[in-house]
């Protein structure tokens, strides 16, 4: 492999991390926005599947967003508020 090739190679894979490092710097920015809004009784705004469950006594309400999952459960007039980024629960 001559040297200009080994040159244009790393200068692809810089690019490709760099790229990725964008990527999860940006859903972070996501995640926690919606990790703040959580915390303090919001709904989360980057959620784009939205499913309400009425049940007979109460309502369970569920935002799934890119990688994590906002539950709100009001059962028997108690309020519950969890959060599960990548499956585990916060």
């Amino acid at each position: 492999m001559n040297i200009i090739a080994r040159r244009n190679t790393a200068i692809t894979i810089g690019i490709v991390v760099f790229i990725l490092v964008i990527l999860f710097v940006l859903w972070m920015c996501v995640v926690i926005t919606d990790f703040v809004r959580y915390k303090t009784g919001n709904i989360p705004i980057f959620a784009f599947n939205v499913t309400i469950e009425d049940l007979t006594n109460g309502d369970i309400e569920t935002y799934k967003g890119l990688g994590y999952k906002f539950v709100d459960k009001n059962i028997d007039n108690i309020n519950t508020k969890e959060f599960y980024l990548l499956g585990f629960k916060i």
